[in-house]
C-alpha cells in the first residue's frame, strides 16, 4: 500500500474511534446524553459536530495527499521538529480555544478535556506537522498548492460549523447553539484561517 494512501487511512481510522468513545465514555454523542452530563439545554454533540466529521472523511485525504507529493522530501529532523511544533499548538489550540468555549463541545468545556479531546491531541499534532512541513519544508508544485489550499478552506468551514448554520436556519434544533451569532471568536477564526491558508499556500509556491 502506498504511504499516502495508508496514513490517510490510519487517520480516519484514527478519528472514527472518537465515535464509540464519545458514546459510551464521554457520553457526547448524542443532544439528549451531552445535556444531561453538563446540565445545560445548548450543546454541540459529537453528531452534530463537523469538526469531528471533517477529521474523520476530509482532512485524513488532504494530509495523505501530501504525504503522497512531498514525504520525501522530509528529513527525519524535519518530521520532529515540526511533531514537536505541532504537539504546542494543538494544547495551546486545546487550552485557548476548545476549553474557553461558549457551550459544551465534544473535545471539552469549562477547563475539562473530554476523553475524545484526549485522543484529538494526537490526532490534530500530527495533522499540525504534516500541513507545517507543507508549507515551510517542501518544494511544493503549483498544482498541489492549489489542490491543498481549497482543500483545507473546506477544512475551516467544516470545523467552524458553517454546514450546521444552514441546517439549523432551516430545522431550527432547539439544543443547538448559535455558534457564529453569539460567539464573536467563530468569525475571527474563520477569516483568520481563510487568510492563513491563502498566505501560507502562496508562499510555498513563491518562496
Amino acid at each position: 500500500m502506498a504511504p499516502g494512501t495508508l496514513f490517510c487511512l490510519t487517520m480516519a481510522l484514527w478519528a472514527a474511534l472518537w465515535l464509540p468513545a464519545a458514546y459510551f465514555i464521554d457520553q457526547t454523542l448524542l443532544p439528549g446524553q451531552m445535556m444531561q452530563r453538563f446540565g445545560t439545554g445548548k450543546v454541540i454533540p459529537a453528531v452534530a459536530d463537523f469538526f469531528i466529521w471533517a477529521d474523520i472523511f476530509w482532512l485524513p485525504w488532504i494530509l495523505g495527499y501530501i504525504v503522497a507529493k512531498e514525504g520525501n522530501q522530509w528529513s527525519r529532523w524535519d518530521v520532529i521538529c515540526m511533531g514537536l511544533l505541532g504537539l504546542v499548538l494543538t494544547c495551546l489550540f486545546q487550552k485557548f480555544v476548545v476549553l474557553t468555549g461558549e457551550w459544551p463541545a465534544t473535545l471539552g468545556w469549562k477547563g475539562r478535556t473530554t476523553f475524545v479531546g484526549g485522543l484529538h491531541i494526537p490526532y490534530m499534532s500530527v495533522a499540525l506537522a504534516i500541513l507545517g512541513l507543507h508549507f515551510f519544508r517542501s518544494s511544493v508544485e503549483p498544482q498541489t498548492a492549489l489542490v491543498v489550499g481549497i482543500a483545507l478552506v473546506v477544512q475551516i468551514g467544516l470545523d467552524l460549523h458553517l454546514p450546521v448554520k444552514f441546517i439549523q436556519d432551516h430545522y431550527q434544533f432547539v439544543w443547538y447553539p448559535n455558534i457564529l451569532g453569539e460567539d464573536a471568536k467563530q468569525l475571527w477564526m474563520l477569516a483568520g484561517g481563510f487568510s492563513a491558508v491563502v498566505a501560507f499556500s502562496l508562499l510555498s509556491v513563491f518562496l
